[in-house]
């Protein structure tokens, strides 16, 4: 999966900067002690603001230890007019005893 994420974010974030007409990307990374969390920010004229975050989380149950692996990228999508609506989706991927994967498109 981490080959498809990646080629995912690039794809996604390639698109935001071609339609804003920039090369700006703004990045924050945030490190916890179960993971870390990617967000990147592309501004312009069409999109307000373009939001791409990815999650990478390892947690085990507290009671029956099992680990569990959660992989997600979610965008929000601001339109610079307020006639568009904002678009918001998800792609999770849940690995434990199970292999989960998911999306949602709003």
């Amino acid at each position: 999966m981490e080959k498809h994420y990646s080629e995912l974010t690039e794809q996604l974030l390639d698109g935001f900067k071609r339609l804003n007409n920039t090369n700006e990307v703004e990045q924050k990374n945030f490190d916890s002690p179960v993971g870390t969390w990617n967000v990147s920010v592309v501004r312009g004229e069409v999109f307000e603001k373009a939001v791409l975050g990815r999650a990478k989380i390892t947690t085990k149950h507290p009671d029956s230890g099992v680990e569990t692996r959660f992989d997600v990228i979610q965008s929000h999508v601001y339109p610079t007019s307020p006639k568009i609506p904002i678009l918001i989706f998800s792609v999770e991927n849940f690995e434990g005893t199970d292999d989960t994967f998911s999306g949602l498109l709003d």
